[in-house]
């Protein structure tokens, strides 16, 4: 029997998809904040949600540029459309910009 080529790119496609949703489901929504950054990420998000503030990072009224701010935005959107605040959407953007970047590569 033999094997097409777009057979094969299905099942590539296939077995990409598969490994990416274990990633996220196992990797990112399954344990709590994660000390020394997370929690200072954490922070900063809190922080945006409560003052509004989107465009300059803040933790304790002071300024923080650890990250670009984009990163920060992002999590902050998908707490603000899911309506509460958990460890794994803290996670997620950067986990699918990982995903992406894997992808783009491959």
């Amino acid at each position: 029997m033999r094997v097409s080529v777009s057979h094969i790119v299905v099942l590539r496609l296939a077995g990409v998809a598969l490994l990416a949703i274990f990633y996220i489901a196992f990797g990112v929504f399954d344990h709590e904040i994660w000390p020394p950054t997370e929690p200072a990420f954490a922070g900063v998000v809190w922080s945006m949600l409560h003052t509004g503030n989107l465009l300059v990072p803040h933790i304790n009224e002071l300024p923080y540029l650890e990250k670009p701010p984009l990163a920060y935005v992002l999590s902050w959107a998908g707490i603000a459309l899911w309506g509460a605040a958990t460890p794994g959407l803290l996670r997620l953007p950067a986990a699918l910009a990982g995903i992406g970047s894997v992808l783009i590569v491959f």
